[in-house]
This record gives structure tokens, sequence and C-alpha cells, in this order.
């Protein structure tokens, strides 16, 4: 039976991780608030230079230019940049592949890669961070990762075509 000093214990843990994270979450974030590339040319180019910066080989596909709010821009930018920094953090991927599209409904990011998989989603990782930031927008992420590989994920944020 848990006594209250056992359960004070355990949220102060929780507040421990909550606290930790979200610093963890407001620094990478001061650390990249919008790149340049990204207020200047839109999150195709801006996913295109993180691609180019990354050193993952990795294949950009989209649809074309797409015209989004900025904040939706930037969580998708963000996403794609922590989803490359997994495979060659954790994956030891050789290559990786982000597909961009857009209907109208909804903005599709697919992020492939060619690692050994086992991803997971830990309350305290950039996954879980990533899935709080596009919920934000009402948008989900989801990945698919077997224990051999690929790891694959994809973003979905809903929003109006322009």
């Amino acid at each position: 039976m848990a006594t209250d000093q056992d359960r004070a214990r355990a949220l102060m843990r929780e507040a421990r991780v909550g606290a930790a994270t979200s610093l963890a979450e407001l620094r990478d974030l001061v650390r990249g608030i919008s790149p340049p590339v990204l207020t200047e040319r839109g999150l195709v180019d801006a996913v295109r230079a993180l691609a180019m910066d990354s050193p993952l080989p990795t294949e950009v596909h989209a649809d074309g230019p797409l015209a989004l709010d900025p904040p939706i821009e930037a969580a998708v930018y963000f996403g794609v940049a922590e989803l490359l920094t997994n495979a060659v953090k954790h994956a030891r991927a050789g290559t990786a592949r982000v597909t961009i599209s857009r209907d109208d409904t909804a903005l599709v990011v697919e992020v492939t890669d060619d690692g050994r998989g086992g991803a997971d989603v830990r309350p305290d990782g950039g996954l879980a961070g990533l899935r709080r930031r596009l919920a934000v927008f009402d948008g989900t992420v989801e990945v698919t990762s077997p224990v051999g590989g690929p790891t694959h994920a994809r973003m979905v944020v809903p929003c109006a075509s322009s």
C-alpha cells in the first residue's frame, strides 16, 4: 500500500520530468526559432536545406511550394528535424526520404529511414514532444519502427487549401 510520502515522491518525479521536458523544448525553440530559410522560402525549401545540412543522405519530394500558416510550418519543420536527427543518432540509418504533400484538408509529411528500427515513444523523448507540438494544431504523428527497420513516420496536420 502506497503511503502519502510515496505518492508525493511520485508526483515530484512527474513534475520534474514535465519541467525538464518543457525546458528542453523551450531551449530547442529558442535555438531554432524560425530559421531564415523557413520564413523566407517556406516549408519545402526549408526541409530541403535541412536535408542538405544533414549528415544523412536524404531525398526530399514535395508536391510543390505550399502556402501554410507560419506556426504550422514551424511545427512540421522541427518535426522533420527531430525525425532526421533520430535517424542519425539512434537508428544509424544510411539514407532517409521525406515526402511532403497536401490535399484539400491536410498537410501530410512522411519521413522514412533505412536504419535499425526499434523507435519507441517515451514520455520524455523527442517523439512525444513532436506529438505534443502537432496536437496544438489537431495534428498527429504515427511511427512504425519494427526492430531491424525501417522506421516510417507520418505527420498529418489539418489545414484548409488556400
